[in-house]
């Protein structure tokens, strides 16, 4: 062969190894934008609301200030943001074309998006698990294959955009399955296991089969149920029993509906140890008042509803997210992975009412609420201090919060708040205290509270 022709060769298999490895680079670079990651710890709230209000004209403000919601929530340590997915929804709010628009905005703001797909045409809870229309008439096997391509397709759409969620709900609130009744369980349905688990199967599958082999996305299984152990127990001995993978249990607490903080605290850290997987509260919310401001009737309106020593105020709305995020951190093995505050943005819209918006992290101005500063990242609005002191009959009670167990602070303890002598005491738990002596005055436990009586 010719001199030169072998110089001609050498080059053109130089250039055809650079575009290889550029080739390469490229898909490297996309894989890494595409593939999913959630924070060590979440600091979430569901915005499925956020587009419809803003098209019906809400204003967010901070301070009296209009802005972005997301940059209000992000100014204040929001790192993470849900949003659900129904199939086919008769108003088209919610379906896959409006959820990637703003899956679009929330990754372009640099937060991570959990995807909650409710395998329904509306709502999806305990109390309603409705099949899509378009599946209504599918037998079992159809049913398991339009669910497996149905995932795939929407895992797909994401990547065709660019970007991947970064964990994906099987469902919503599925403590008595999904896909009824095909996939319901429970009750007269106990023995249905097996068709339950295989369409979360086949909606694993059609999630993994829809990744690139670098591409990592969270599976998550929610359900409500975040106080009731048994329940919980019940529900992820059985998933777990028939196969089915999964990364993160998903809880969503409401102590109207749910029982008691400590009711939480314990479920978790016996979940935590059960079945060694991170644990997220992916639902909760509490009151910042019992008024209304629209004629919607709202979820919470009744002082029976409340969590013993968190009033419905803004106050009261903060220390119980709080009480929340300090929860978690406790949690055995640090499985204990964050918390998402749902319908943050519900507020009421002129000609458009809302059940939560006494719930919602921004007041009847459309102001947000110290609430929201929870979401901070260093935490501090949740460290321990004297919330609240009231006196009546004798009886001075001081509310202590994000008091860690094992952690001593100074407390006032006296009959009258003119002349308080300082003790220092030792917290039991993060809930319920143990009773402490100290002259001249006793302490006696309460939920939340240290009750100092003459």
């Amino acid at each position: 062969m010719r001199t030169e022709n072998k110089a001609g060769f050498a080059c053109i298999a130089k250039r055809m190894l650079q575009m290889c490895v550029f080739a390469a680079l490229v898909m490297w670079m996309f894989l890494s934008v595409a593939r999913g990651e959630l924070p060590a710890f979440l600091r979430a709230a569901d915005l499925s609301f956020m587009q419809q209000l803003e098209a019906e004209g809400a204003v967010f403000r901070s301070e009296g200030q209009p802005g972005d919601l997301l940059q209000i929530l992000m100014s204040n340590g929001l790192n993470a943001v849900r949003l659900r997915l129904w199939h086919t929804p008769a108003d088209g709010w919610n379906n896959l074309s409006n959820t990637l628009v703003v899956a679009q905005r929330v990754h372009d703001a640099g937060l991570p998006v959990i995807l909650d797909i409710h395998y329904s045409d509306t709502w999806a809870d305990p109390g309603h698990q409705t099949k899509p229309a378009a599946w209504s008439a599918l037998s079992p096997e159809l049913l398991a294959a339009a669910v497996r391509d149905y995932t795939g397709d929407v895992i797909s759409n994401f990547a065709a955009c660019g970007f991947l969620p970064d964990a994906v709900q099987i469902g919503n609130e599925i403590s008595g399955g999904f896909l009824w009744n095909e996939g319901r369980v429970g009750g007269s349905y106990e023995t249905n296991w097996t068709r339950f688990t295989d369409l979360l199967k086949a909606a694993v599958e059609g999630l993994t089969n829809s990744l690139a082999p670098t591409d990592h996305v969270d599976m998550v299984l929610h359900i409500d149920s975040g106080g009731n152990n048994a329940a919980c127990r019940w529900f992820f001995d059985r998933v777990t029993g028939y196969g089915v993978p999964f990364d993160i249990i998903a809880l969503s607490y409401y102590p109207w509906w749910h029982g008691t903080l400590s009711n939480l605290e314990s479920n978790i850290a016996d979940l935590a140890v059960r079945y060694g997987k991170d644990i997220i509260v992916m639902e909760t919310a509490y009151p910042w008042t019992l008024e209304w401001s629209d004629a919607t009737h709202n979820v919470v309106g009744d002082p029976s509803q409340l969590e013993e020593g968190f009033p419905a105020t803004p106050v009261g709305q903060q220390e119980f997210l709080c009480a929340i995020r300090n929860i978690l951190p406790r949690t055995a093995g640090a499985k204990g992975r964050g918390f998402c505050y749902w319908g943050a943005e519900y507020i009421t819209v002129e000609g458009v009412g809302s059940s939560w918006e006494n719930l919602a992290l921004f007041d009847f101005q459309t102001n947000l609420l110290a609430a929201a500063r929870a979401f901070s990242a260093t935490g501090a609005v949740c460290e321990s201090r004297i919330a609240s002191v009231s006196e009546s009959n004798q009886t001075i009670a001081l509310r202590i919060s994000g008091l860690s167990p094992g952690t001593t602070v100074d407390v006032e303890s006296a009959v009258s708040l003119v002349a308080p002598v300082w003790n220092r005491i030792t917290a039991a738990t993060s809930i319920s205290w143990a009773a402490f002596d100290v002259a001249p005055v006793s302490m006696t436990e309460t939920t939340g509270f240290i009750r100092l009586t003459k």
